[in-house]
């Protein structure tokens, strides 16, 4: 299969993705500080009273779902294709290691890691800069650049005949890093791997819904956009499960070295995959 660029479907993918983390950043950078300053209870209910209110403005604010009609049905053989192929399936994959290691294990375990390290809490005045402060704070960092550096990764994307180097770079990248973050002792060393890693998943996020939205278009888009969305959310929900089920036998380093297992073994599937697919494109050029 040829991954070709799409109508600017990266940029459209990495735009959504960097104004949903604007929502991140001040829950992030607000969640954190008010815990150190208050206590989780008062965050809790804090954010539950804006989201009711948010409620009604969404009923007024979203509007009705136009233009449904006006798409033309496709073709019979096209709705007949098999959506399920191997490409479709590592698509899927990518998105579940996505959202179990971005969403669900790194999230939930970052304040534990930089505990680990970062013991005693600087205090400024009558500001205690604790860990939940400052891993609100470094998350918040990383939503606050998701809508600048994600929409110009699209745009790389969009102008690259293939894609499968560019997913390679996150998994890569981003095994290399948990391993690191799975054994520093350094608290500057840590934040810095933190922040690379966080850069990488911008990538890997961006990346892995263009792959999503490319597979949707080639074979069933209900079918393939609800089945990523399914797996994604899965995966968020698996994440910090899995983690604190390893973290009740094992230290942390073990759940950071599984997680870097998870995404060496993904890189591993798509340089196989790759290498298959130029096989058989070899086998149909000579055939032809």
């Amino acid at each position: 299969m040829d991954v070709t660029t799409d109508n600017n479907r990266g940029w459209h993918m990495g735009l959504y993705n960097g104004l949903w983390g604007l929502g991140g950043l001040t829950g992030m950078l607000a969640g954190g500080f008010l815990v150190d300053q208050t206590s989780i209870l008062f965050v809790t209910m804090l954010f539950s009273i804006i989201s009711l209110l948010a409620i009604p403005v969404a009923w007024f604010v979203v509007p009705p779902n136009r233009g449904e009609k006006q798409d033309s049905p496709a073709p019979i053989s096209v709705q007949k294709t098999k959506w399920l192929t191997p490409f479709t399936v590592l698509v899927l994959a990518t998105g579940i290691t996505q959202g179990f290691i971005i969403m669900g294990l790194f999230n939930s375990t970052i304040s534990p890691l930089l505990e680990n390290v970062y013991q005693r809490p600087i205090q400024i005045g009558t500001i205690i800069l604790g860990v939940a402060t400052l891993a609100g704070t470094m998350q918040a960092i990383r939503w606050a650049w998701d809508p600048f550096i994600a929409p110009a990764i699209g745009k790389m994307i969009d102008q690259r005949t293939l894609i499968y180097p560019i997913i390679l770079v996150p998994l890569i990248g981003g095994s290399i890093l948990l391993s690191a973050m799975a054994y520093t002792s350094s608290i500057a060393m840590l934040i810095l791997f933190i922040f690379l890693f966080q850069l990488l998943s911008t990538i890997f996020t961006t990346t892995t819904d263009t792959l999503a939205a490319r597979a949707a278009v080639r074979t069933d888009r209900v079918k393939m956009m609800t089945a990523h969305t399914v797996v994604v959310d899965v995966g968020s929900a698996l994440g910090p499960m899995v983690s604190f089920i390893i973290l009740m036998y094992l230290p942390l380093s073990a759940v950071y070295i599984f997680a870097s297992f998870l995404m060496i073994t993904l890189a591993i599937f798509w340089i196989v995959f790759r290498r298959l697919e130029l096989e058989i494109e070899n086998v149909q050029s000579n055939i032809s």
